[in-house]
């Protein structure tokens, strides 16, 4: 929920008149993948044998998951009042002041849900409630403000995705006021802390991919090998303490190389620090209690600071590391040192490993994921395409399944592609920023499509492709194209589309036939979004074509 709020705060920038007009990722794309990975590890989590059996001492484990399903279903109507308000936003009249307060409340509201489920206390359930009801009023006076602008399309549909986020945000706080009359506590986890060694645990089914392309087999022979030469060197050698290199090795250690390097300087920073604090301390004559207490202390630090900032923790690992010497025998200076030198030696083999054994840079790795993105949305967009009238046994379609694929596989180029700028000459990559706009236009076709979807959900009409399959075989071939030219690395000789401006052409007189029944406002709506679709598709396709070279003679 607190990313949901980062999402929706990050809507006001795109309101600014100085926002920039590239076709890159910008902060809400970013934000919107940031609260799909959020939203993917809540499941995860959600979805365990430990939350499952807890809930039946515990029902409160229900009702979270039911929260999580909440903020679910909104994801695509944030992505469908992204798509109103950048569609009216050029309209002279736009009400942008109004529109960027409504956001402001929007987020507010949004993140006093998240402060609730961390909190239960009434009081800010009924903040919470507050919130919601100054951005109903905000939404009636919206309504009157709005000018009649693009057939009030772009105008219904923002109300409506408004209404809908006041509906999922009521039915959260109805939830949690459900939860806080209940006596038990809301901190299920802790609560069962003790019962949950008494819960059946089936034995995880084991599989290795001997396969060279593997991640996790390169991964695996990668810190064998670092570790192994981190031991036969202190073996060899005999380093006082050597073993300290080894186990450096393997914590530091990351699938990614830029990961190796951003854990290894940072292992260092506390390492070094908390060497000459531990020294310096315990140069001291300090009575057992004192050096007990070190411990103690330094062990709660270590562990509190382990996931937020991995250099303090490293800083009381040390320290703590020197104070379980000092109840064994007196420490010198010699041991700070012997640490310091043994971390150094350390992280070099993680980085020296990262670098040299069996490395899955991702520059490479990049346009299969990219690859896997187009053919996903190619994926969700036939299967829209597939619909029809409800018949009398459905009440609702489901898209879930192919929008989160299209989601999850956003996200993973994304997140390739920020690991390519920590490795080697990444930074200084050409293509660098073309790559982010191609992902920045893949993403907006994701968001278009869910959009779409979400106009089609619980609605008795047919979407009426059947009078357009021209317009699905030439969007399909755009795609199809686009994948095949980032996956051979070459433009298709027999393949080479005609111009942006011939192909949007084409594609507005296919739709030209589109509704063919009676118009009314949702067919009307999803006539100008695919002509929003079908523009993004053309810069996407001609945004690869720009740096995949012609293929030689």
């Amino acid at each position: 929920w607190d990313s949901m709020s980062d999402w929706i705060r990050s809507l006001t920038f795109t309101l600014s008149p100085h926002t920039s007009k590239d076709h890159s990722v910008d902060e809400p794309d970013e934000k919107e993948l940031t609260f799909r990975e959020d939203l993917s590890n809540s499941i995860d989590i959600l979805s365990r044998k430990q939350a499952i059996a807890h809930s039946r001492l515990n029902r409160l484990s229900l009702q979270l998951v039911d929260i999580r399903r909440i903020i679910s279903n909104a994801n695509p109507t944030v992505a469908s009042l992204r798509d109103a308000i950048d569609t009216l936003k050029e309209h002279p009249k736009f009400p942008g002041k109004l529109i960027k307060y409504i956001l402001e409340n929007l987020t507010q509201s949004t993140h006093r849900i998240a402060l609730c489920i961390t909190t239960n206390r009434r009081g800010d359930i009924y903040a919470a409630k507050l919130s919601v009801e100054r951005l109903k009023n905000n939404t009636e006076v919206l309504k009157k403000a709005l000018p009649k602008i693009i057939s009030d399309i772009s105008e219904y549909q923002l109300i409506k995705d408004l209404e809908e986020l006041i509906d999922y945000l009521e039915e959260a706080l109805q939830i949690l006021d459900d939860m806080s009359s209940k006596s038990v506590n809301m901190s299920f986890f802790m609560r069962n802390f003790l019962t949950g060694t008494a819960i059946p645990q089936r034995l995880p089914i084991i599989r290795f991919q001997f396969h060279p392309r593997s991640f996790t087999l390169r991964f695996s022979l990668r810190l064998a090998l670092a570790m192994t030469i981190g031991v036969g060197i202190y073996t060899y050698f005999q380093i006082p303490k050597g073993y300290w290199m080894a186990m450096t090795t393997m914590i530091i250690l990351q699938p990614e190389f830029g990961a190796t390097i951003t854990k290894a300087i940072r292992r260092l920073k506390g390492t070094i620090s908390g060497a000459i604090i531990g020294a310096l301390i315990f140069l001291l004559p300090l009575p057992l209690p004192v050096s007990l207490a070190i411990v103690i202390l330094a062990a709660f630090f270590m562990a509190y600071y382990m996931q937020q900032n991995y250099a303090l923790a490293a800083f009381f690992i040390t320290i703590m590391v020197i104070a379980l010497y000092q109840l064994i025998v007196p420490v010198t200076w010699e041991l700070g040192l012997i640490r310091v030198f043994n971390t150094l030696g350390g992280a070099g083999l993680a980085l020296l490993g990262g670098f040299a054994f069996f490395p899955l840079w991702e520059k490479y790795l990049f346009p299969t994921l990219l690859v896997k993105a187009i053919h996903a949305n190619r994926t969700y967009f036939e299967a829209l395409l597939e619909i029809h009238p409800l018949s009398e046994n459905e009440t609702e379609r489901d898209f879930t399944t192919v929008r989160r694929e299209a989601e999850v596989k956003n996200s993973n180029a994304f997140q390739s592609l920020k690991r390519m700028k920590e490795e080697p000459g990444g930074k200084r990559r050409v293509n660098k920023q073309d790559y982010f706009v191609i992902t920045g236009y893949n993403i907006r076709i994701t968001r278009l499509l869910k959009t779409i979807n979400k106009q089609l959900e619980q609605q008795k009409v047919s979407i009426y492709f059947n009078t357009v399959s021209d317009y699905q075989e030439l969007i399909i071939d755009i795609l199809e194209t686009t994948a095949g030219m980032v996956e051979k690395g070459t433009l298709y000789p027999t393949k080479d589309l005609p111009s942006s401006d011939e192909l949007i052409r084409r594609i507005k007189v296919l739709l030209s036939e589109y509704p063919a029944q009676e118009e009314h406002t949702e067919q009307i709506a999803r006539k100008v979004l695919l002509e929003r679709l079908s523009r993004e598709i053309v810069g996407l396709y001609y945004a690869v074509k720009r740096i995949i070279p012609p293929p030689r003679a």
